[in-house]
């Protein structure tokens, strides 16, 4: 069942300040030079996970793109859910957006610069990593969903966004930190996009 009006407005602010609290570090630590040992120890054990691993991951990997927040909010307005459906579609674009522009702003590369011979099983391995789009969109779509579903399956939405960003390393393609960093700027995108979303609904009423 979807929260009430404050309760509504009271959890999405709660989310974004700890969103925030924890991004800036994060930020400064991505931005500060070569990762730390233990972040590449991690990476390069999560990427020596086996080809069964990795091919069970893909799937759930895919929930990391911009591309399933449309899908995901299509099966949400399936459900007359139209409000819903579009904190779905805005969060999970937005936050691929946000991740993108913070990319540009930090400028850290992906794993392979760090660690040659890294097995980068998607794509060439270059570019920008922190924040990871994928863990973004995810943690987006996870905190968007979350007011609609049962408390239980919640915890299965937030367990599905982690897999995706476990997968991202596995892969090769991001480290634990852009990882971090993602998660933190799609939980910060989605309950923006919920406060927003509140107001409207406020104004629509009061215009009635």
């Amino acid at each position: 069942m979807e929260r009430t009006r404050d309760g509504g407005l009271r959890a999405a602010r709660v989310l974004l300040a700890c969103s925030v609290v924890v991004l800036v570090p994060l930020w400064a630590l991505a931005a500060i030079g070569s990762p730390p040992g233990w972040e590449l120890t991690l990476t390069r054990r999560l990427n020596d996970a086996s080809g069964v691993v990795a091919a069970v991951l893909w799937p759930v990997m895919q929930l990391g793109t911009m591309w399933s927040a449309f899908a995901v909010g299509a099966l949400v307005a399936a459900r007359r859910r139209p409000w819903r459906a579009t904190a779905v579609v805005a969060s999970g674009v937005g936050a691929w957006v946000a991740a993108k522009a913070v990319k540009a702003l930090v400028g850290r590369a992906r794993p392979l610069a760090y660690l040659p011979g890294l097995d980068v099983r998607e794509g060439s391995g270059t570019g920008l990593g922190f924040a990871s789009g994928h863990a973004a969109v995810a943690f987006a779509l996870a905190a968007a969903l979350a007011p609609a579903l049962p408390r239980r399956w919640r915890a299965v939405a937030y367990l599905a966004a982690s897999a995706v960003g476990v997968a991202r390393v596995v892969y090769g393609v991001h480290l634990p930190l852009d990882i971090a960093g993602g998660a933190a700027v799609g939980l910060a995108t989605a309950s923006a996009v919920e406060l927003a979303l509140w107001s409207m609904r406020t104004e629509e009423r009061v215009g009635d």
